[in-house]
């Protein structure tokens, strides 16, 4: 996405999600991402990443993508803009028409879209999320998790309280983000100086 010459932006806009999903993060990936995230909105230029980092980095790129993308917009000449609105627009009606003919619902026209990144339903989201064994490794030692049926249990919990709220689609990034910042819930201080693990028993998710 990000493929403009000899161009830099001045601004960019940094979303709390963005400090939500990196805050827990070791110092060196936080550093990582954040360089990689001013380095790809402001100069278009993607860092090479690894690992947890480059995970994170995924989730984060498409906010990133749209971001561009708008930006690229507002630089075009207004005959241009007014083009790609009626081209969008256009685009719109076609499909809303081929559903009229059909008889039946377009299936693009389900995409619910969050500032360009689709929505996703929790479940889908949560196989997925395990599926992410760098992720979850990561949960584990900042979170004492002792093993994969421990975060399953956490994750039943964190869909519960969705749930209940209405919530049964999210982005990934918004998941991901969301149901780390929830763990911090999950850690009691010690008196010594170490933290101790609250039990599944114990935790509630806003």
């Amino acid at each position: 996405m990000a493929n403009i010459q000899n161009e830099a932006r001045d601004s960019t806009i940094i979303y709390r999600s963005f400090y939500e999903a990196i805050i827990e993060l070791q110092d060196k990936n936080q550093a990582e991402l954040w360089r990689a995230i001013f380095e790809y909105s402001l100069n278009f230029e993607q860092i090479e990443l690894t690992g947890l980092s480059k995970t994170i980095f995924t989730l984060i790129k498409p906010q990133l993508d749209a971001n561009i993308q708008r930006y690229k917009n507002g630089k075009k000449p207004k005959g241009k803009q007014r083009k790609s609105v009626s081209e969008a627009n256009n685009k719109q009606d076609q499909s809303k028409s081929q559903t009229n003919k059909n008889g039946k619902e377009n299936p693009n026209l389900n995409l619910n879209q969050k500032e360009n990144e689709t929505l996703l339903h929790i479940n889908d989201l949560r196989n997925d999320f395990l599926k992410d064994k760098e992720m979850c490794n990561h949960l584990y030692e900042k979170f004492k998790i002792s093993d994969e049926t421990e975060l399953k249990g956490m994750l039943e919990k964190f869909h519960e309280t969705l749930k209940n709220g209405g919530h049964f689609k999210k982005t990934r990034a918004d998941y991901y983000s969301h149901f780390t910042s929830s763990l911090k819930k999950y850690i009691i201080p010690g008196d010594g100086g170490e933290d101790t693990y609250a039990g599944l028993s114990d935790i509630t998710v806003d």
